[in-house]
């Protein structure tokens, strides 16, 4: 997590400096982008390496694509995928073996720009949605989507018209499978993700 602070200190101190100088400006346009980032869980199942030694960090890979409504709202939609080593357990919480667990999404969202309107260099944002969620052991085990909302906030700054360079910060809260060998009845996920995205 720690290189994604780097970065995204990067962008703030370099959105500032851009300010003050020659930016494209991100107007209320359509935009579709790619980011990876790191991602943490409240999953109580989570292994790395020997049993006792536990870690909830991950990578997180997804897109998005935005679509302006009206005055700064617009509609947002993005699909992702994570995955991480857990303990499997049977009906009696006994313990099975190790296996890995990728949770897919795709989730739709409500985002608005704050607290300037659309043409000011650097944009910020924030909104919340819901979606779906696919859990999936590696194993083939166990398959299983559920319901689940999160809250977002980020900061875009254009290089270039056409260009701008992303940073975002999310919360999901995710109904679990809730069944043997995945017990889980919630699942809390922080991620925090950088990319770039294609402006029209």
């Amino acid at each position: 997590m720690r290189w994604m602070a780097g970065v995204l200190t990067v962008i703030v101190v370099g959105s500032s400096t851009a300010a003050a100088q020659t930016v494209a400006v991100l107007e209320c346009r359509p935009r579709v982008g790619v980011t990876l980032g790191a991602a943490t869980n409240s999953d109580d199942s989570v292994i790395y390496g020997d049993l006792n030694d536990r870690d909830r960090r991950t990578y997180d890979l997804s897109g998005t694509a935005e679509v302006p409504l009206f005055d700064r709202w617009s509609a947002r939609a993005d699909v992702g995928s994570a995955a991480w080593t857990v303990q499997l357990r049977d009906v009696e919480l006994a313990v099975l073996r190790p296996d890995r667990l990728r949770v897919t999404r795709v989730t739709v969202a409500a985002v608005k720009q704050s607290p300037h309107p659309c043409g000011t260099p650097i944009r910020l944002y924030g909104g919340f949605g819901y979606g779906a969620y696919h859990y999936r052991l590696k194993s083939g085990d166990a398959s299983a989507w559920r319901g689940g909302g999160h809250a977002i906030g980020g900061i875009e700054v254009a290089p270039r018209d056409h260009l701008a360079v992303a940073a975002d910060l999310s919360l999901h809260a995710i109904g679990g499978p809730r069944r043997a060998p995945l017990n889980t009845s919630m699942l809390l996920v922080l991620q925090l993700n950088v990319g770039v995205r294609l402006v029209f």
